[in-house]
């Protein structure tokens, strides 16, 4: 929160008085690789995927999703109560827990899927100074 409020100021050369643990998250989010880009922007919007200098980092790693949707389910690709394969990318993002909540919430929005899976972890990193805000 002092960050943001440092850098509305114009306050030059922001660092942390003390780096903490464990205040840092790991977003990771399974998607179809059509939608990657823009799944990734809104994370990165967000304030996901910053590493010390370094903004709009991420990992990504190509694999199959699979799912049955109940008869009730409304699937973006296949059908109701039919297994399906997605070719999909596994997109990891470090970002700060208080950033977390606002960037699952826009990840949603743009995310195709009725029920996206995600995952999260909780990271023992100290932070760094942190890139610049987008």
């Amino acid at each position: 929160m002092s960050y943001q409020l440092a850098g509305k100021l114009g306050l030059k050369n922001i660092r942390f008085l003390l780096n903490s643990k464990e205040n840092q998250s790991k977003l990771v989010v399974f998607a179809p690789k059509a939608d990657v880009e823009k799944i990734s922007e809104s994370i990165f919007a967000s304030g996901g995927g910053n590493i010390g200098e370094y903004s709009d980092c991420s990992f990504r790693t190509n694999g199959t999703g699979t799912f049955t949707g109940s008869k009730l389910s409304n699937p973006k690709i296949g059908a109701a109560k039919h297994f399906t394969e997605v070719d999909e990318v596994r997109l990891e993002f470090v970002i700060d827990s208080w950033k977390l909540s606002r960037a699952i919430k826009n990840m949603l929005k743009v995310h195709p899927y009725e029920e996206p899976a995600f995952d999260i972890y909780p990271l023992n990193n100290s932070n760094k100074i942190m890139a610049p805000v987008r």
